[in-house]
């Protein structure tokens, strides 16, 4: 159970107390009294105070009729002042009493479930006096802070509730305002808001700060001797305070690959790049083979060029080997391998991979096409299904200049996945749907 819910617990408790308990009630010898109101109110009503000071207030109760128990929150501006402590008053002075001082929150500016009940026999006051005292600290920034009464709740020698009036107060901060510097810096390529430099602000106010980094670096963490005080991208000028916006370089990778004869040189060669470097490439051929093309993020044949580091970078140089007139060899591999019906027929649907090699300047693409249909260049693996006999025609070109084209090759699969089907026929001679003579028996099977 927390705090709250014990202080509710606590004070039912007493109110059944209340109602179980003997308790005397004075009226005057005229008969019933009749009762005005009572009266809750924060003494003094106003009051103006120095910064950085220390003050109180009463809450001050005049009871309208005997009265047995006092409860209440109070709201306050916790950016002027700050609640330090609660402490009893003398309205229910000689008797025995449940008290509590309630909970303090500065952070949101409330004093929660301060409350008291008279649990003893004793004639209930009448008397106006102090209920509790609230010690306060008033803060560096000026301002009037109200002091709001809130749920108020004040009860009866039999506990039910009785008529209030509540009379709320005031606390006005005086004095010169404070004033703390804000002193920005910055370690690497980058800007702030506010802007790097020095910014004077009133005490306690709050204020929002953003990192913005230039091309090629990246915002790391705000560093100093105060950037303990960030709290989410927000820092509270309680002082003067020394911040700085930390900026790292960006780091780029680049990698080097080559298809043939040949290598490429990387000046400078580095394991890492800074953004905006640029980096020369030269594609050196060997003997008999010829610089052809750039690829990957790196495009055309200029041959030395340089790339522009903005990013991890991945690039292929191709070479193609000189008089190179042989053209690729492309083969077809079935799966299933070997047929598994008779006569080189299969049974199931068969999946068709093709694999082109070039021993010259390497393989630029393979293209096929199934049963006379349309040349597609070829991805990956396909499927070759449906009844009959099917013809995969295929081909491949190379790197070469000019490209040697391979001549188109055949591979046929026959595939009969459905079984055959047989018909029968009978002849002779019938009396009323009898057969009365020999019968023949024809069958015919076929299969499509």
């Amino acid at each position: 159970m927390n705090q709250k819910n014990k202080i509710k617990a606590i004070i039912s408790f007493a109110v059944a107390l209340a109602f179980i308990m003997p308790v005397t009630v004075f009226a005057n010898d005229a008969g019933p009294s009749t009762f005005g109101d009572t009266i809750v109110s924060i003494d003094p009503l106003t009051q103006t105070v120095n910064n950085g000071v220390s003050f109180t207030v009463d809450v001050y109760v005049e009871p309208g009729e005997p009265i047995s128990g006092v409860q209440f929150d109070l709201f306050f501006d916790q950016t002027i002042i700050q609640a330090d402590l609660v402490t009893e008053g003398d309205l229910f002075s000689g008797h025995d009493v449940l008290f509590s001082a309630g909970t303090i929150d500065n952070s949101i500016g409330k004093i929660d479930d301060v409350f008291a009940v008279v649990i003893d026999e004793l004639p209930l006051p009448t008397d106006p006096a102090v209920f509790v005292t609230i010690s306060f600290t008033a803060l560096d920034k000026p301002g009037t802070s109200t002091l709001d009464l809130d749920g108020v709740k004040v009860i009866d020698a039999i506990g039910a509730p009785v008529s209030i009036v509540v009379n709320d107060g005031s606390v006005t901060i005086e004095g010169s305002p404070e004033y703390f510097d804000l002193t920005i810096s910055v370690n690497g390529h980058g800007t702030t808001v506010p802007t790097p430099g020095v910014h004077t602000y009133i005490a306690y106010t709050v204020v929002d700060l953003d990192a913005i980094h230039d091309l090629g670096w990246t915002f790391d963490s705000w560093t100093g001797p105060d950037a303990g005080e960030i709290v989410d991208d927000n820092i509270t000028m309680t002082k003067d305070m020394f911040i700085t916006a930390y900026f790292t370089e960006d780091h780029y990778t680049l990698t080097v690959s080559n298809v043939g004869g040949g290598h490429v040189d990387v000046d400078p060669d580095k394991e890492f790049y800074l953004y905006g470097e640029e980096p020369g490439l030269t594609a050196v051929a060997d003997s008999d083979w010829t610089f052809d093309s750039w690829s990957g993020d790196l495009s055309g044949n200029t041959n030395p060029t340089t790339i522009f580091m903005d990013d991890n970078k991945d690039v292929t140089a191709t070479f193609t080997e000189e008089g190179d007139t042989i053209p690729p060899v492309t083969i077809c591999i079935l799966d299933p391998e070997f047929p598994d019906g008779d006569n080189g027929w299969y049974t199931v649907p068969v999946n068709a991979t093709l694999i082109a090699t070039d021993e010259g300047a390497g393989v630029e693409s393979t293209w096929y096409r199934l049963d006379g249909g349309y040349w597609r260049i070829y991805t990956k693996p396909f499927v070759v299904c449906g009844e009959g006999l099917h013809k995969i025609e295929y081909y491949s070109f190379d790197r070469a200049e000019p490209r040697n084209k391979e001549d188109v090759k055949i591979t046929e699969v026959k595939i009969d996945a459905k079984p055959p089907v047989t018909t029968h026929k009978f002849d002779g001679m019938m009396v009323e749907g009898c057969f009365i003579s020999n019968v023949t028996v024809t069958l015919s099977a076929g299969d499509k």
